[in-house]
């Protein structure tokens, strides 16, 4: 018997419905998790699956993580001492369970370092003006230690949310686990971060150049989102047919995230919230109400991620982010190149590839994607890509497109998706 929210988990790693990735990222990875000294930077776009990948992975490798979730603003004091604390367990547990056994005369070195620092609450949104203080002895090396005896690696998860001298003090501090790991084999820092995340670390400290592996996790295929769906079948006893799994893949666009909360929409809309004792039929219609559900549900999101895309604070007319946009969506392509949009262009663009890149950037809220394999470019998902439509149909006073968002038709709305802007909208949308 399975909880429907432990099969299908779009805000948290996937362990039932884990699906492999393919062997060359997987086994780039599991290399890196089994190199000593090896540091590893993990990079993709949001809701790709890096940290379901790294944490099934994980499990395989380590007895032990321990996790550290960056948030904007935070200091390199504030990840230390966030680490530091989450020590306090591992530290302690010298249960029999463990194949490994802590000193006690670390255990004490930990417990005299504990009481000297004087830890307050990381008050990030009551005060902008609190910082933590890092006792003396709390070094580094001496972190790297604690890691070292726990036999345990250390992720940070967000690590794009880490800016300026905090970053380069993190990258520095990769090099100090690096060089420890001479003595403990198993230390080791892994960053999960946005795309560029990799050529970062690398461009603050060159000495980490050949010691850290930058492991791409890509969007999936359609295939491979569909065997998450295949997966929750057999664990639920429900059936999707194999229409409603092509539309499914279609509109996640890669992004197994966005697959697993349609499915637990669909889930929840029929009120399956376990395993079924009969098997249970999903229908077309079922599925329709789960899209209309996360689109009223995200709405809200796909206007924040939209309006910054398109921020311009230069206030040139018109505005270039926006002109890319209408270009790209003109284009009525699944992927198109740098060269397919100069040419759909109206005017010029200024640094039209750094544009490009800034729009399938954290900064413009990724809503793009660049495949590095083929060079191209693709909108994050479907439903950006309409909101997207809609926006700017509005703005160039297309009826048809108001009209159909007033109506509110799921069904229209789906229409449109599916048929990825169709010829017939592009003379009306997008005139002069």
């Amino acid at each position: 018997m399975k909880k429907t929210n432990r099969v299908f988990t779009p805000s948290t790693v996937a362990v039932n419905s884990f699906i492999e990735r393919d062997y060359r990222t997987v086994n780039q990875l599991v290399d890196a998790l089994n190199t000593p000294g090896k540091q590893i930077v993990i990079y993709g776009y949001s809701g790709c699956g890096k940290s379901t990948l790294l944490y099934n992975k994980l499990n395989q490798v380590y007895e032990n993580s321990i996790t550290t979730r960056c948030m904007s603003g935070m200091t390199y004091e504030n990840i230390i001492i966030d680490a530091f604390d989450k020590m306090d367990d591992i530290i302690k547990d010298t249960g029999t369970e463990k194949s490994f056994t802590i000193k006690p005369e670390v255990s004490v070195e930990y417990a005299e370092i504990k009481s000297s620092v004087s830890l307050f609450e990381y008050k990030s949104k009551k005060s902008e003006n609190s910082k933590e203080i890092l006792a003396p002895q709390l070094t580094a090396s001496r972190l790297g230690k604690f890691f070292g005896e726990a036999n345990c690696c250390w992720v940070l998860e967000d690590f794009h949310k880490i800016t300026g001298d905090d970053k380069v003090k993190i990258s520095q501090l990769m090099k100090i686990f690096m060089d420890m790991a001479v003595d403990y084999p198993e230390l080791k820092i892994i960053a999960l971060g946005a795309v560029g995340t990799a050529r970062e670390v690398v461009l603050y400290d060159h000495e980490l150049n050949n010691r850290v592996s930058e492991v791409l996790v890509k969007p999936m295929e359609k295939d491979e989102i569909k065997e998450i769906i295949s997966s929750g079948e057999k664990q639920l006893n429900v059936k999707f047919s194999e229409s409603q799994k092509n539309r499914i893949a279609e509109y996640s666009c890669g992004l197994p995230s966005i697959c697993h909360q349609l499915c637990l929409n669909v889930c929840f809309i029929n009120k399956v919230y376990e395993t079924q004792k009969y098997l249970k039929a999903f229908t077309d219609e079922d599925l329709d109400q789960a899209i209309e559900k996360m689109i009223e549900e995200k709405a809200d999101s796909y206007k924040s991620e939209y309006s910054i895309a398109v921020k311009d604070e230069s206030g040139t007319e018109p505005n270039p982010y926006k002109e890319i946009i209408k270009s790209a969506l003109t284009l009525n392509k699944t992927d198109f190149s740098i060269e397919e949009i100069t040419g759909s262009l109206k005017g010029k663009v200024d640094d039209l590839r750094g544009k490009l890149d800034e729009l399938s950037s954290v900064e413009r809220a990724e809503i793009l994607i660049y495949n590095e394999v083929t060079s191209t470019y693709r909108f994050n998902n479907l439903f950006i890509k309409n909101y997207a439509l809609m926006n700017l149909s509005q703005a160039s006073g297309s009826e048809n497109l108001i009209l159909l968002k007033e109506q509110g038709s799921i069904n229209k709305l789906l229409d449109i998706i599916h048929k990825d802007l169709g010829d017939e909208f592009e003379d009306i949308l997008f005139e002069e």
